[in-house]
């Protein structure tokens, strides 16, 4: 099955159909429906800052990008050593249903322009540079141990 029949299969499932009908293309310089349609240093930079601030704000993370790689880029901090498992969970779900499924993981990974093995080293080192008091991540810079709050 494609990734955009997987994600319209699960957008129907998880919401309403909105009212009138829908637009035949997304407008111009909008995001594919699945992955980000550019993926650059400036926006790679713009989602580690969005991760670092330990911001779970659904509306805040569904202005960086489609709600597939969003929720996709959340069930990665929620596996990360050191982020708050439940909480990342929690939003990766809000901002698509079954997103935390091994399944659409999968395919996340394989879709995605992210690379854990890139993304999360300099997600650390970003952590590190911030104050304690600014890092709300809910990972502790140069952390390796696994936050095991319950929700």
């Amino acid at each position: 099955m494609s990734v955009i029949k997987m994600h319209r299969l699960s957008m129907k499932s998880s919401r309403k159909k909105p009212a009138g009908p829908a637009p035949a293309e997304p407008p111009p310089g909008s995001l594919h429906p699945v992955v980000p349609e550019r993926f650059d240093r400036d926006y790679e930079s713009s989602l580690l800052d969005l991760c670092a601030s330990g911001d779970v704000d659904p509306a805040a993370w569904r202005a960086h990008g489609p709600a597939f790689f969003m929720g996709g880029l959340a069930t990665l901090l929620a596996g990360a050593d050191g982020f708050d498992r439940p909480r990342y969970l929690r939003l990766a779900e809000s901002l698509h249903a079954g997103s935390t499924t091994q399944e659409v993981f999968a395919l996340w990974l394989e879709k995605s322009p992210v690379r854990p093995s890139r993304f999360l080293p300099m997600l650390r080192a970003r952590l590190s540079q911030l104050p304690p008091s600014k890092n709300l991540s809910g990972a502790a810079p140069g952390s390796t141990a696994r936050r095991s709050r319950r929700s």
